[in-house]
């Protein structure tokens, strides 16, 4: 391979990130809610990889659209399955370009919910109740796979779990 081969997507970090949060608030109620961005970067999404099948039985939803038939070249950048397995080929396909894809994305982070209601005790000065819900995915990706860049890459492909917290603050 010569450098001249070689082709640049971008940058494979975030050129343009960030967050943006709002809260709204009617009486005794309030909605607070974080949303971050990630711009301008490209990721190598993962697929199968016949060498990892053969060996361990772990295979990849891409599997589905692999090369069957002549043919199929037309509609799939998937390789064929042969047997025995081809390292080589497997780490070709590995480094392919088709592989390549825009990161972009735009993340709900939380959304947090407050009730504070009005009442008169000695002992207490102020409470709230309220629920946060947080790691809630994906509002918008660029990538036509509708993949999560964040957790696609890398040994494993699971986010993290939503997460939903209930409270009570109390001002005495």
């Amino acid at each position: 391979t010569q450098l001249a081969d070689l082709k640049y997507f971008g940058s494979a970090i975030p050129r343009i990130f960030g967050s943006v949060g709002n809260s709204f608030r009617y009486r005794n109620i309030e909605l607070n809610i974080q949303v971050s961005y990630k711009l301008d970067y490209f990721f190598k999404r993962n697929s199968i990889q016949y060498t990892t099948l053969f060996g361990s039985g772990t295979g990849h939803a891409d599997f589905s659209d692999r090369w069957k038939v002549p043919g199929d070249e037309q509609f799939t950048n998937v390789p064929s399955m042969v047997y025995p397995n081809n390292s080589a080929r497997d780490n070709f396909y590995k480094n392919a370009e088709v592989l390549i894809s825009p990161g972009d994305q735009v993340r709900l982070q939380y959304v947090n919910l407050s009730y504070s209601p009005k009442f008169n005790f000695k002992q207490i000065r102020n409470i709230v109740f309220y629920t946060t819900v947080s790691n809630l995915g994906l509002i918008w990706v660029a990538n036509k796979q509708q993949l999560d860049p964040d957790y696609e890459v890398g040994l494993t492909s699971v986010a993290p779990s939503k997460t939903i917290s209930l409270g009570i603050k109390l001002e005495l």
